[in-house]
């Protein structure tokens, strides 16, 4: 990546990218926001929310996606335990 000239995938494609390559049974990608890696790299993070009414009563959010938003192919995508 360039630091003087950085591209970034933007969020329409990071949410496609992201959610076509991950599937829970009970659970869905919540909407996306910026935050940073370990390393400082930006990314676009995701909370792993329950999905369906009953779901969402008797289950908790399961962490969070990261996937880096500096890269568009070999992307990084790392799930964090909350």
């Amino acid at each position: 990546m360039n630091e003087e000239n950085a591209r970034i995938a933007p969020r329409p494609v990071a949410d496609v990218q992201t959610r076509g390559s991950v599937s829970y049974r009970r659970y869905r990608l919540g909407t996306s926001d910026i935050a940073r890696m370990e390393d400082g790299r930006l990314a676009w993070s995701y909370p792993i929310q329950p999905d369906g009414l009953r779901n969402k009563l008797f289950e908790h959010q399961q962490g969070v996606f990261v996937t880096d938003m500096t890269r568009m192919e070999d992307r990084e995508i790392r799930r964090r335990r909350g």
